[in-house]
């Protein structure tokens, strides 16, 4: 058992079922700790949605320079829903 934060559990939760570029489950089960715990880094500074889908792609263009792959427009979907299940668990 990962030894983590209740954020850190959501935000893997979302970022694991988005699985970008489909790397699970053939990769190690920690492949986006690192992005993980950026995210959950960088949420202090998130006031609503769409602070927290630029977030998700700063942080995986960071990761993985996939310029086109991981524009805010295509962070949407993933951003809105891990700040709807972040919001629901008064995470943020």
């Amino acid at each position: 058992m990962r030894d983590e934060s209740r954020a850190a559990t959501f935000i893997r939760h979302v970022i694991e079922e988005w699985n970008p570029y489909g790397l699970l489950p053939m990769c190690p089960d920690n492949e986006f700790d690192g992005e993980i715990a950026a995210i959950e880094r960088g949420l202090n500074r998130c006031r609503g949605e769409a602070d927290v889908v630029h977030l998700v792609s700063r942080v995986f263009l960071s990761s993985f320079s996939d310029s086109k792959r991981f524009l805010p427009e295509k962070c949407r979907d993933v951003g809105s829903k891990l700040y709807a299940l972040l919001k629901e668990k008064n995470e943020i």
